[in-house]
């Protein structure tokens, strides 16, 4: 997707009035959000640069990022899979708050109440975090995240002061950017909706429920070592869960669930959580 964010930290006006430009510039488009986090890293440093677009009931939806490979897991993946419930940056966008937040002065009870999500935090290999949230309308808001790495300094109070001052430049741009891009972003969301969907029904009349959760992990393209880790089983496990899935599927590897699950779109019920698999093998069945 994006490639990972050097901050250039050259702290000029003159570099901030110019990208300034870009972000106008790219109004309504793809590189609005990289031109937002490009003029910010013209006044200060920071890492894993991200925005993140929550609406009622659905998953949040990940608008950019510069997250190096090796930190996507836990960065991107373990979040949407269940982490970002726990998020103070989520539940304060879930209770109405607007405005610049640092995550510790708003997550002291959500580390205190949540060890999983203590855990997940200290995975993340971060110091510190910073974020702004703004609410869209129609219950959605959206958080635009900045990092620091762990054993690197926190963010300074003139860093923090700084973001504040932006803060209301940030609000407006962002605001118009939604109001032009949100239609072309709407018919990709439900592109990804319905691809989701179809992961979290895909096989589920025929496999167990532990089956069924590995099968949407190898979908989603986790490695043996991720998913069994994601799971709490052994490789051994999980290997003989794949194994009693290629069977039930009728198939002989990886290539071929694939391709199954792509000629299986088509059957997804579009008002009902049935799975897909089962119209597409029905002998009655031709043309979705």
């Amino acid at each position: 997707m994006n490639q990972p964010q050097h901050p250039d930290n050259s702290n000029s006006p003159s570099s901030w009035y110019q990208q300034m430009g870009q972000m106008v510039e790219q109004l309504g488009a793809d590189g609005f959000f990289a031109a937002m986090f490009d003029a910010l890293s013209s006044q200060l440093s920071f890492d894993h640069p991200q925005v993140w677009l929550f609406r009622s009931d659905k998953l949040p939806a990940l608008l950019y990022h510069a997250i190096a490979r090796g930190d996507r897991e836990v960065q991107i993946d373990g979040y949407i899979a269940g982490a970002y419930r726990q998020d103070p940056f989520y539940r304060q966008g879930r209770s109405g708050a607007d405005g610049l937040f640092r995550i510790t002065e708003i997550g002291a009870n959500q580390f205190k109440q949540s060890e999983r999500y203590a855990g997940y935090f200290s995975q993340m290999n971060v110091c510190d975090e910073v974020g702004y949230l703004y609410e869209l309308g129609e219950g959605t808001f959206i958080n635009l995240t900045l990092q620091r790495r762990q054993h690197g300094d926190r963010f300074s109070d003139e860093e923090l002061s700084f973001l504040h001052r932006a803060e209301p430049l940030i609000r407006a741009l962002t605001e118009k950017h939604w109001s032009l891009y949100r239609e072309q972003l709407s018919s990709q969301n439900e592109l990804e909706d319905s691809i989701e969907r179809a992961i979290r029904l895909f096989g589920s009349s025929v496999l167990t429920e532990r089956e069924h959760q590995t099968l949407q992990l190898m979908l989603r393209g986790y490695s043996s070592q991720s998913a069994a880790e994601r799971l709490e089983i052994s490789i051994e496990t999980l290997r003989r869960h794949r194994k009693h899935i290629y069977q039930k599927l009728d198939i002989g590897s990886q290539a071929e669930l694939f391709s199954l699950f792509i000629n299986c779109l088509p059957y997804l019920p579009t008002d009902a959580d049935g799975d897909p698999l089962v119209p597409y093998q029905s002998p009655q069945s031709s043309e979705p």
